[in-house]
């Protein structure tokens, strides 16, 4: 058939195929193009930050986030608390590269050359260690306050657990603090919050590390970490104990600036409004000889004559279902010798179910909020005026001060025995 026959005279078979085929055009190869109708000159591209990228209004507010003033006379001070110890390391590798290019300079003959010193600033480790003791207490009291009968252990994993690293490092990203990389520049529109001068350097091996004796060990011996430390420098710097000190030390500052109050409602709003479960600070092996010990203290607290009973507890069997089954499951609850009732649990057993009724027996119990608790030790003098930094109170105003919380102190209504070794008593009677 003719290749130039009329579309008439083809069959209908050849037109159908036809019509199926897909039309096949030549593709020329086409450079990708942006989307965007500006023009690339238009496109600032961010590079490397400056050596010093703080910038006045920056340092403002984030003096402001602080709630402090913002004047430039605390300039320093935030430029100093946002200084870790690690940048040091960085000051002395610029004066040495600086030291080589002048060098280099020099035997070239160049005049009006200037010799590089070393860069002097402060760092935060004095406002860290305030800013630490700082969170501690505040934390502290304020748990001991609102849960009087935890224990003293369980408190401490708890101060831990609001003012701890973590928390810190959460802290500080909400505060919009950001560490400055000086050899990457940053992509289009990347958020860059107020940076921490930081850097990820190694601790320096020990001078007497070289002049040691070396003594003959075992095959197969393997050093301790700190022998590895003497002999060979550790990465023992992270980015987050970098911006956990740089927030210890905000507090710090806040305390320096404006008093202990400030630095109160700031660690107050930052940290202790967090929700923390502390559920999870609890390992308690034998939960059911540690309650027996804790109603017994409770009782004798009170007043209760000891009898043989003092302290007893019973379990009961509330609900079964499937005893005779490859699933039971029971409720058992854990009972007074006068009938009052501490707590149920479930199992798969009843030593399951008495050991998880021991447990929400005690979380109850270590875990039950003060309702009546008053003014804290730290805020008893915060309506006062604040002179020269410090409360102008007499002996006689501090002596007669009253309303702050008396709470129950840490370790006197907590047992002695039994705890697990995520959690023992450290006061023994």
């Amino acid at each position: 058939m003719n290749a130039l026959a009329p579309r008439s005279l083809l069959t209908g078979a050849f037109q159908r195929r036809l019509a199926r085929t897909p039309l096949r055009r030549r593709v020329l190869a086409v450079a990708a193009r942006d989307l965007s109708t500006t023009a690339p000159v238009f496109k600032p591209r961010r590079g490397p930050p400056a050596i010093n990228p703080y910038s006045s209004s920056a340092l403002a507010a984030f003096l402001a986030r602080l709630s402090l003033p913002a004047s430039a006379d605390l300039h320093p001070a935030l430029m100093a608390a946002l200084t870790h110890p690690s940048y040091v390391h960085v000051a002395k590798k610029n004066l040495k590269e600086a030291m080589d290019q002048y060098n280099n300079d020099v035997s070239k003959g160049k005049e009006g050359l200037v010799e590089p010193e070393l860069e002097v600033f402060e760092t935060n480790e004095l406002l860290a260690s305030l800013g630490n003791s700082l969170l501690g207490l505040f934390a502290a009291e304020d748990i001991a306050s609102r849960y009087p009968h935890m224990p003293s252990a369980a408190l401490q994993q708890a101060v831990t657990a609001y003012v701890g690293p973590e928390s810190c490092l959460s802290v500080g990203r909400e505060l919009g603090l950001n560490v400055v990389n000086l050899k990457q520049a940053l992509p289009n529109n990347a958020p860059v919050g107020v940076p921490i001068r930081w850097a990820r350097s190694q601790s320096e091996p020990k001078e007497d590390a070289a002049a040691a004796v070396e003594t003959p060990v075992a095959r197969g011996y393997r050093p301790s970490r700190a022998e590895d430390e003497n002999r060979i420098g550790r990465d023992v710097n992270t980015w987050g104990a970098g911006v956990s000190s740089v927030v210890r030390a905000l507090v710090g500052l806040v305390y320096q600036e404006a008093g202990i109050h400030a630095a109160r409602d700031f660690v107050t709003a930052h940290f202790m409004s967090r929700h923390v479960d502390l559920t999870a600070i609890f390992s308690i092996t034998k939960p059911k000889h540690v309650l027996s010990s804790a109603v017994t203290k409770h009782l004798v607290n009170a007043g209760v004559p000891i009898t043989p009973d003092t302290g007893r507890i019973q379990s009961r069997v509330l609900a079964s279902t499937g005893a005779t089954t490859q699933a039971p499951l029971f409720n058992i609850g854990l009972f007074l010798t006068n009938g009052l009732k501490l707590a149920e649990g479930h199992g798969s057993s009843l030593a399951m179910a008495e050991h998880r009724a021991a447990i929400n027996a005690l979380l109850s119990l270590f875990l039950m909020k003060n309702t009546n608790a008053g003014k804290l030790p730290t805020t008893m003098h915060a309506s006062r005026p604040i002179a020269n930094g410090a409360a102008s109170l007499s002996t006689a105003d501090v002596a007669t001060e009253a309303g702050f919380s008396s709470a129950v102190g840490a370790g006197e209504s907590e047992s002695l025995v039994g705890l697990g070794k995520g959690l023992r008593a450290a006061r023994k009677h």
